[in-house]
């Protein structure tokens, strides 16, 4: 059965119907409200959230095109799985471009881009301190992807852009993971090296960020990474 719908969620009438829907579904899977593997009917969510079958069909192919779920012929759409091969995957490719990035924005980001850095950098700390796991993801997503901006390099921030949502479930399911670490505090050499114009600090702050996460995430036994994978917090090392 689907948990009670956010109201909040469905407040944004200047957007279009199926963004808001797209946005509903993926809140319940980053959260893990709706397990990976599980099946997402069409019909379940019409209902739901009140609207017909054709924005909740739209919704799900736009979330199928970020790597969030999956469509099979003959048998539905289901929320993508995620094994420890595609978290260790998405950790080294994220961890390459967001040091590059962090190279470039030592080199190039506009006193302007570094104090939103930093603004930034408070808000996930004010998420994590309010006890909304949401909004935290929400503001560490935020924190990366203005990371990548600041580096100027376009290219690059396409690149990042394409695997986002992937990026955004890997945070999900980090944190949960890792309920004890302070997710500002972590983040904050990056910053600094971004404010002291240092790109070899920005990188081995990033790389350190990254590495550091990864290893917890390795540790976790197969039943501890099942669980974070879902809802929950857990970490419990094998």
């Amino acid at each position: 059965m689907l948990p009670p719908l956010d109201k909040g969620t469905l407040g944004a009438a200047h957007q279009e119907l199926w963004n808001v829907v797209r946005d509903e579904i993926r809140r319940l899977i980053i959260l893990g409200e709706v397990a990976p593997g599980e099946r997402l009917v069409e019909a379940d969510f019409a209902e739901r959230l009140g609207v017909s079958r054709g924005p909740v069909r739209t919704a799900l192919a736009e979330l199928e095109g970020v790597g969030l779920v999956t469509s099979i012929a003959r048998r539905g759409t289901y929320v993508a799985t995620f094994s420890r091969g595609d978290i260790d995957e998405l950790f080294d490719v994220t961890c390459a471009l967001e040091r590059l990035a962090a190279r470039d924005a030592a080199a190039r980001a506009t006193p302007e881009q570094v104090s939103h850095l930093e603004e930034l950098l408070r808000k996930l700390g004010e998420a994590q301190r309010s006890g909304d796991p949401a909004e935290t993801v929400v503001a560490d997503l935020e924190l990366h992807r203005e990371l990548m901006a600041a580096s100027g390099n376009r290219r690059l921030v396409r690149l990042w852009t394409q695997i986002s949502e992937e990026i955004r479930f890997v945070i999900a399911v980090t944190q949960r993971a890792l309920p004890e670490v302070e997710w500002a505090l972590y983040n904050l050499p990056i910053i600094e090296a971004l404010r002291r114009r240092d790109p070899d600090e920005a990188e081995r702050a990033v790389q350190s960020c990254f590495e550091e996460a990864h290893a917890e995430m390795r540790a976790l036994s197969s039943e501890a990474f099942d669980r974070c994978t879902r809802r929950g917090s857990v970490h419990t090392a094998s």
